[in-house]
């Protein structure tokens, strides 16, 4: 169809992608009157979902496994080059306009597609999660803080508000993630620059942890494949980023600004998490690095972590 009478066919008259609007799309199309933005903006998409804190207990793990800092820093690049990937499957969402798991079905059929689906599902489901958790118990850190006790029903309350906002915010769609995820990425990642930097201080770089699995083989093989689970989780949602874009950008340009976008943080945060775990018990992972710094950067990084999730 001739990109002209494309546009006539799809346009609505309508903005469906508006900041602090409700998503009005689901797994459709999207007309290309609603195209809009532009590659390097998946830069600070990408950012924004990875300045996680997830990442910093893959570094705790790292050396929990019985990698030294050094060696978890290369494992650390060796399994987030698969961001590679992630920015290689986001090209196909300016062409076709439609979701991962919708393209799929042109490869797999509508039935062979419900394998990849269930398991996309679970793995959308454990990674929320995981990250309604660790928010959780940041926003708990911060209630101690406060002098707030930690007992079950404060716990609790933390989790459920944790998950009732992360699914407002869900609901707003597209455009807001957007704008929600530049200013988060900007906060969260110059606070943790600063925690890095104080955790580096303390850190006992050189040291050689005990294996934690039989062989030293064996620790790095494991190490590369759980920091490797972090690209990968998004293989089936790359296109869900990237659909809103007009199919004429540079795929080129999309494959970089996200793999840098994915890459970069994943990288910081793993070699915080093995900084840390050479210096403090990391088994809570919240509580363990808000030990080793300041108070008044504890606070400030909890409500980071809690907006972050």
């Amino acid at each position: 169809m001739p990109r002209d009478t494309a546009r006539t066919v799809f346009k609505t008259g309508v903005a469906s992608d508006e900041v602090f609007k409700v998503e009005s799309h689901g797994i459709d199309r999207i007309p290309l009157a609603d195209r809009h933005g532009h590659p390097s903006e998946l830069f600070w998409v990408w950012l924004g979902s990875n300045i996680v804190y997830t990442y910093v207990i893959f570094g705790a793990l790292l050396v929990a496994f019985g990698l030294p800092f050094w060696g978890a820093l290369v494992a650390a690049v060796v399994g987030n080059l698969f961001y590679i990937m992630v920015g290689i499957g986001s090209a196909s969402g300016p062409l076709a306009g439609a979701p991962t798991l919708v393209l799929a079905r042109s490869i797999f059929g509508r039935r062979g597609n419900l394998p990849p689906s269930l398991l996309q599902w679970f793995t959308g489901v454990g990674f929320q999660a995981v990250n309604a958790v660790i928010g959780s118990l940041a926003l708990l850190q911060l209630a101690i803080i406060l002098g707030i006790p930690a007992t079950s029903t404060v716990k609790a309350m933390c989790l459920a508000l944790l998950i009732v906002v992360t699914l407002a915010v869900a609901a707003l769609g597209h455009a807001t993630l957007v704008a929600a995820q530049r200013v988060f990425s900007i906060l969260l990642g110059a606070a943790t620059i600063v925690v890095g930097v104080v955790v580096l201080t303390k850190a006992h770089l050189g040291i050689h942890p005990a294996l934690g699995v039989p062989t030293q083989g064996g620790a790095w093989l494991l190490a590369i494949f759980l920091v490797a689970t972090g690209p990968i989780s998004y293989m089936g949602v790359t296109a869900d980023y990237t659909r809103y874009m007009a199919p004429e950008v540079s795929s080129g340009k999309i494959v970089l600004w996200t793999a840098l976008g994915g890459f970069i943080p994943a990288f910081v945060l793993t070699a915080v998490g093995a900084a840390a775990a050479t210096v403090t018990e990391m088994s809570d992972p919240v509580a363990g690095l808000i030990k080793i710094i300041p108070t008044w950067l504890a606070v400030i990084y909890a409500q980071l972590i809690v907006g972050g999730h």
